[in-house]
């Protein structure tokens, strides 16, 4: 399931990265980034004692990509922002427990600020990560960061450019890096890493970009949006029990969707969700006599927004869970773990994904979808979830 996923995204960015390219075409202004980060792995376990101890990382970053032309309306509602693909390479500060991380991720820059002798830019970036030393019972038993080779991988960061001669820049950048396998494998600690970069950037080409002439209107379609999706993880917490099966995760959604400004929807909705690992637990240890899928099910309530660049969207929701009877009379009170934190991760529940409609959501009475996101409890993953949908 974690290579379909893998193969999922890297297709979805692909798609991403030819759309965003076909829609600039001509006006658009190539580029070419490195930059070198250092900084440290943080210790999210501070009462684990064996936490592997680490030195400065060092990762490096080439980027590729173009600057939007203003072809697309939200290049220009977005302030024409840049769109990339990003390899990271380095250590990790402890080559025998944590060893080298490579990642490939999709990338889009957003200017906050421009003049004629600086800019600073605000990037937000999601794909996947390969780890050489992840956890293992007998060879590396103190990595409970990160749990499998693969897993998600995720960069925000905030830089301030230079702006020199013949369309090169200097930039010095903070940013924080996150990778975990969303639950896929325990231990999944994830693993955070606050850096601080220098770099350098060159630009090819003219920056010919159309200008706004208009004033940007809100679509006032309302959409409601159907979807399914299924999902695996390991039924265990967020360090052990280790080697425990995975299971299936099958996930039905309702929204009713609006835009409340240009390219940016608000959705509320309801979303039920099947587990295959409280169903499995339910029968073999005998907890309820009847309902055993509605038992094994939790429904929630959601809200959400959705920003949109073209036929792409990120979306983040919250929820909270109105019906979930086997965690709350069989998880947290039969380990008797019911404090203030088990609360709200038995009721909050959120998602971060992204979205690829098959036609332009500003313009088309329905449409097509597919989706990749990860679920959380109050922050803790849950699963991965690819989805399919339709707008009606």
């Amino acid at each position: 399931m974690i290579k379909r996923g893998i193969l999922f995204l890297l297709t979805f960015s692909i798609i991403m990265l030819k759309t965003f390219e076909s829609s600039s075409q001509a006006n658009s202004q190539f580029f070419a980034e490195d930059k070198i980060y250092t900084g440290f792995v943080i210790n999210n376990f501070l009462s684990y004692e064996s936490f592997p101890k680490t030195s400065a990382a060092f990762i490096n970053e080439l980027k590729l990509g173009y600057k939007t032309s203003g072809n697309e309306e939200w290049h220009q509602y977005y302030n024409y922002p840049e769109v990339a693909i990003s390899f990271f390479a380095g250590s990790l500060g402890n080559k025998k427990e944590f060893g080298n991380i490579k990642g490939i991720l999709p990338i889009i820059d957003f200017c906050l600020k421009n003049s004629s002798k600086y800019d600073i830019d605000l990037s937000l970036g999601w794909g996947i990560a390969y780890f050489n030393k992840p956890y293992d019972s007998i060879t590396n038993p103190h990595n409970i960061l990160i749990g499998s080779h693969f897993t998600h991988f995720a960069a925000m960061s905030l830089s301030y450019q230079i702006h020199l001669k013949n369309n090169f820049r200097l930039n010095l950048t903070g940013a924080y890096l996150h990778a975990s396998n969303g639950h896929y494998q325990v231990p999944n600690g994830g693993m955070n890493l606050a850096t601080i970069a220098v770099g350098a950037k060159k630009y090819f080409g003219e920056n010919k970009v159309l200008s706004r002439t208009d004033k940007k209107t809100i679509r006032e379609k309302k959409d409601f949006y159907l979807k399914f999706g299924c999902g695996i993880h390991e039924f265990a917490g967020t360090l052990y029990p280790t080697g425990t099966p995975k299971y299936k995760v099958y996930t039905a959604t309702f929204l009713y969707g609006k835009n409340y400004k240009p390219f940016i929807k608000y959705f509320i909705g309801f979303t039920g969700k099947f587990y295959e690992a409280f169903k499995t637990t339910i029968e073999e240890e005998n907890l309820y006599s009847k309902n055993f899928f509605l038992k094994s099910s939790i429904f929630t309530f959601v809200l959400g927004n959705e920003f949109q660049f073209g036929n792409f969207a990120i979306f983040t929701n919250g929820g909270l869970n109105i019906y979930t009877p086997f965690v709350k009379q069989h998880v947290y009170k039969k380990e008797h773990i019911y404090n203030i934190d088990n609360i709200l991760e038995l009721y909050i529940s959120s998602k971060l994904g992204m979205r690829y409609y098959l036609f332009d959501p500003q313009t088309s009475k329905h449409n097509l979808f597919v989706s990749w996101a990860i679920k959380a409890n109050f922050g803790n993953a849950d699963f991965t979830e690819v989805s399919v949908g339709v707008v009606l």
